[in-house]
């Protein structure tokens, strides 16, 4: 040992571990993308709002999802707000359904329980908080 290296920190100390960036959750992209297509199928199948105004909605809708699996914060925001519009929406279908089709309604329930799921997850989760950390953070520094 050298004298100039007697206060050296050891060798495994002096190698930094790769500090993994936050990531999205596998879970978390795959049920929003099964959203987003379930959305945009039903549009197209004969859905509510199949004219130019929800081919305009699911457009936006595909695009915030999109942005926010890339890490974009305000992408992930108009995402939310849309999910949370939809949700209300498709509660208010859900009512009026329980009364001439009660299994249907219940169903529509279940996918609103499904996008609140979603939104909380996106607003709230400490994970999704640091990826938009994180892109914020490298958008910021220009890298």
């Amino acid at each position: 040992m050298d004298t100039s290296e007697a206060y050296a920190p050891p060798k495994s100390a002096v190698i930094d571990a790769a500090v993994e960036a936050p990531k999205i959750p596998l879970t978390f992209k795959i049920l929003l993308i099964v959203l987003v297509l379930l959305d945009v199928l039903g549009r197209f199948g004969g859905g509510v709002g199949g004219g130019a105004g929800g081919i305009v909605w699911d457009g936006v809708l595909a695009i915030a999802a999109w942005r926010t699996l890339a890490g974009s914060r305000p992408a992930s925001r108009v995402l939310g707000g849309l999910l949370t519009l939809m949700t209300l929406g498709s509660a208010v279908e859900a009512v009026t359904m329980l009364r001439t089709n009660p299994v249907a309604g219940y169903v529509v329930f279940a996918l609103d329980a499904y996008m609140l799921g979603l939104v909380f997850y996106l607003f709230f989760s400490p994970v999704m908080q640091a990826v938009f950390r994180k892109a914020d953070a490298k958008k910021w520094s220009g890298g």
